[in-house]
């Protein structure tokens, strides 16, 4: 009898956990679109929509460590990746790391560990990473400048500025 209590007890916190994280991603979507409707100031924004985001990798951490939740939340944050108004790429992340470590169904395929390394190996193929570090440094320094130039209005008679 308490084996089904606990039960019980363990898919009704299941069902909260995947009901907060909803609220949650869809008060990030308010908290984007009246910060975008100058509703909120930039502070109000941030520190609200810093606090969704803790609270969301809460959710996504417990789930890392239970199936059961993780199978539950992962069409929670696919739907927001498909339609949610803010930046969908952590929510991509955080359900392919659910993927990985539960070996989750995501869009009919099963997610292979093995998968991290293959992308590693490509990466490698195109990119030079062992000079990366030094060649961002080297990027950014060359946009502050540009950015520095379009921002005194030294364009010229370049019409792309204009």
């Amino acid at each position: 009898m308490e084996e089904k209590s606990g039960y019980s007890e363990q898919t009704t916190a299941t069902a909260k956990l995947k009901d907060i994280l909803r609220k949650l991603l869809a008060a990030e979507d308010v908290v984007g679109m009246r910060d975008l409707k100058g509703e909120l100031s930039a502070e109000e924004a941030s520190k609200l929509g810093g606090s969704i985001a803790a609270a969301v990798e809460g959710v996504v951490l417990t789930a890392l460590r239970d199936r059961d939740l993780a199978e539950e939340i992962a069409p929670v944050l696919f739907e927001k990746i498909e339609e949610g108004v803010t930046d969908p790429l952590p929510y991509k992340h955080f359900l392919q790391m659910l993927g990985y470590v539960h070996r989750l169904e995501i869009r009919g395929e099963t997610q292979d560990p093995k998968e991290m390394f293959r992308a590693y190996a490509a990466v490698r193929k195109k990119m030079d990473l062992g000079d990366v570090e030094k060649r961002r440094a080297e990027l950014k320094k060359e946009l502050d400048e540009m950015l520095t130039k379009r921002s005194k209005g030294k364009h010229g008679k370049n019409s792309m500025f204009a």
